[in-house]
């Protein structure tokens, strides 16, 4: 039963731009400072931004990590706490890069 659910909510999560394409949006995203007029640009903003936050976090969790590495004082439990952190921080910074690689590859315009 979980797999039919996941299987209907992934398929609706794709399908969805392709029906909302033709919506004109003509909303502003916070510090962007523009209104957009189709979803391609609006969905290019917010997938900007995306990628601005998630460098942020990326940095933050390291660091975090790092701190918690080093204060652990040999504690394994700490330790590989400390580890997942790092490694579940540097795979989603990478699903985030390899997402833009993937937009760049079918020729949809990507944020500079």
């Amino acid at each position: 039963m979980k797999n039919i659910r996941n299987i209907v909510i992934t398929t609706i999560f794709l399908l969805t731009p392709s029906f909302a394409k033709a919506v004109q949006t003509g909303v502003e995203i916070p510090g962007e400072g523009s209104s957009f007029d189709n979803f391609v640009d609006y969905m290019t903003s917010i997938f900007s931004f995306a990628l601005k936050l998630g460098a942020a976090l990326t940095t933050m969790m390291i660091i975090y990590a790092g701190y918690k590495y080093l204060t652990s004082q040999g504690n394994s439990t700490a330790t590989g706490e400390a580890k997942e952190i790092i490694i579940g921080s540097l795979s989603g910074f990478a699903m985030l890069l390899l997402i833009y690689l993937l937009l760049n590859v079918l020729g949809f315009p990507t944020p500079q």
